[in-house]
């Protein structure tokens, strides 16, 4: 008997999952359309473009959002659960209010890990996807930046010049073992520049310890060269900070390329895969939260109030991780620190709601 009613809570937790879920996709789905309505304003065939594209994007939103609709998720079961009277049969059967969210805990986790991993990689593959496509359409369409095996390549246009860049470094505002090969509009190659160190800070580039070799000219040599660009070293961090469209195979392989390249902003990366590896717990922790508020309050508040309590919880625990995630960014706090002191936090906080669950 007590299998049948685990079976049940299983369930009947599952279709609350799915039903929750598919409202916020389609709210999802309506928010990301008009803002690409907005974006393919001047392109021909504008719905069909802003429908596929909100279509691709919807994936990697939703998943950002996962541990708030298990929070809401577990909320509704448990209000099913008191307008049936069904907790006083599931103690009746042996079935404790430990035990019960143990069930939803465990429910919770297996199906986190599914969502962290399949699902996530689904969502990735479309994501790069929909990047790919809205770049086309993009006015900065012009401008490529990416870390490769070889260093860092960039392809710029200024001037009416054509010029692609490379770099074996990036650091503190500075690239080095840096060469220019510049283009006209017909792209014909006018000159190649090499310079031991470039400083980034701003658009306009500063080389030191520069040669210059024009096409039938001798090599110059030069100790600094003004170069303009529309890039700096912020818009090319930038560049690398969309990290939700890549797999986790990806990301292995960008870090891999990151430490080679010994760029200091992989800080971000590293970030993007321990909030990774911490998904699941982290969902963990928002149903047993929220188990342990609905346990608390019962009967004593309407719909709407239960609904606001877990609004409220959820903006809550988004600052205190957002918070958190900024010290690491910034260095303040080592990466692991940033992102499970947070979730240690919760879980603690949880653990003293669990005290005397039973007697509710």
């Amino acid at each position: 008997m007590v299998k049948k009613y685990i079976s049940h809570i299983s369930l009947d937790f599952t279709k609350n999952f799915f039903k929750i879920s598919i409202i916020f996709i389609l709210l999802i789905f309506i928010l990301n359309l008009f803002e690409e309505l907005s974006f393919f304003e001047n392109v021909n065939n504008r719905f069909y473009y802003s429908l596929m594209m909100s279509l691709l994007n919807v994936p990697s939103v939703f998943f950002s959002i996962l541990p708030f609709v298990f929070l809401i998720t577990t909320q509704f079961y448990f209000m099913k659960l008191f307008e049936r009277d069904e907790l006083i049969i599931f103690k009746l059967n042996g079935l404790s209010n430990n035990r019960i969210m143990l069930i939803l805990c465990a429910l919770s986790l297996i199906l986190s890990i599914l969502l962290s991993t399949v699902f996530y990689n689904f969502s990735a593959k479309l994501k790069f996807l929909y990047l790919d496509l809205k770049n086309q359409y993009s006015k900065d369409n012009k401008y490529l930046a990416v870390i490769t095996e070889n260093g860092l390549w960039i392809k710029d246009t200024k001037n009416q010049k054509n010029s692609f860049i490379n770099a074996k470094q990036l650091k503190k505002n500075k690239l080095y073992d840096v060469s220019i090969s510049t283009f006209d509009e017909d792209f014909k190659m006018t000159k190649n520049i090499f310079s031991k160190e470039a400083d980034i800070k701003e658009t306009n580039w500063v080389l030191k310890k520069v040669q210059i070799l024009e096409l039938g000219s001798k090599v110059k040599n030069q100790e600094e060269l003004i170069f303009p660009t529309n890039f700096n070293y912020s818009s090319i961090t930038s560049l690398f900070s969309n990290l939700s469209s890549l797999t986790f195979l990806q990301l292995y392989h960008m870090d891999k390329k990151y430490k080679e390249f010994g760029y200091d902003g992989n800080l971000n990366l590293e970030i993007h895969i321990h909030k990774l590896i911490s998904y699941p717990f982290y969902i963990l922790i928002m149903t047993l939260l929220a188990t342990i508020i609905m346990f608390n309050l019962k009967k004593d508040g309407n719909t709407f109030s239960f609904i606001l309590i877990g609004i409220f919880c959820s903006v809550v625990i988004y600052y205190i991780n957002y918070f958190f995630n900024i010290i690491g960014e910034t260095g303040k706090l080592p990466i692991i620190f940033s992102i499970w002191i947070p979730l240690i936090f919760l879980f603690f906080l949880s653990m003293i709601g669990v005290v005397n669950l039973n007697e509710k």
